[in-house]
Parts: C-alpha cells; structure tokens; sequence
C-alpha cells in the first residue's frame, strides 16, 4: 500500500512539474508563424462581436472605450496568463477578458518549424449605439 501510495504520489509531482515547466517556458513576442485564430482574423472579429455582451451598468453609466488583452497562445493553441494590458473601464475590462478566456484553440505560433508560446494583444472596443 505504501508502495502504491508513493508511486501515486511521484506520478502526480512529475505531471506538475510538466505543466509548470510548460506554463514558465519563455513565450516569444515575435516568431517565425504568428499564431493564428482560426479562420484567421475576420474570424476572430466575429468571434468577439457575436459574444461581447455589454455590460448594463456599463450600459447605465454610458460607458465606451477600448481595452487592449494581453494574453499568450500556447504551444497547443491554448489561450493563458488573459491580463488588461490597457484599460478603459474595469467593467468593460472583465468583460473583454472573459470573451478572451472564451476562445477557441488558436493555430499555434512556430518558430524553426517548433510550436512555441507566443504572446499576443488584441483591442476590444466597447461603444454604445
């Protein structure tokens, strides 16, 4: 049993350390292949028009801006470490993170032919009709 107990508990260590060497790995600003969403740019344009949902109290307080998302596509497509990188409001900032985290994998950046993590910034524009 006790066996069995430290060879779980090597397992699960040797996973964590893998996923934390993978989340620590240098993430590049520039590469050989940006990544790419998929469909490419228009796509991602959609994506984000047809799920931003503008806050009502931004609503109420007739808040506009723009904020610009930082975040990094992994060596999977994964989307990870979504910050503000310029605000215009924290409500409208929340909400321009929370569509981010929503995405789909993206095509993964390459640099030398190897999938690296690779970081990115994209502006969400937040106005009322």
């Amino acid at each position: 049993m006790k066996k069995m107990f430290l060879i779980m508990m090597i397992a699960l260590f040797s996973l964590n350390m893998g996923i934390y060497a993978q989340q620590n790995a240098k993430a590049y600003d520039i590469v050989d292949v940006m990544p790419q969403f998929p469909g490419g740019m228009n796509a991602m344009m959609k994506f984000v028009s047809d799920n931003v949902k503008y806050p009502k109290e931004a609503e109420k307080k007739k808040l506009e801006g723009k904020s610009a998302i930082h975040f990094i596509v992994e060596k999977d497509g994964s989307i990870s470490n979504v910050s503000v990188k310029k605000s215009s409001h924290p409500i409208l900032d929340q909400e321009a993170m929370r569509v981010v985290k929503s995405m789909p994998k993206w095509i993964p950046g390459k640099l030398k032919g190897k999938a690296v993590r690779v970081k990115f910034i994209i502006p969400i524009a937040f106005r009322l009709n």
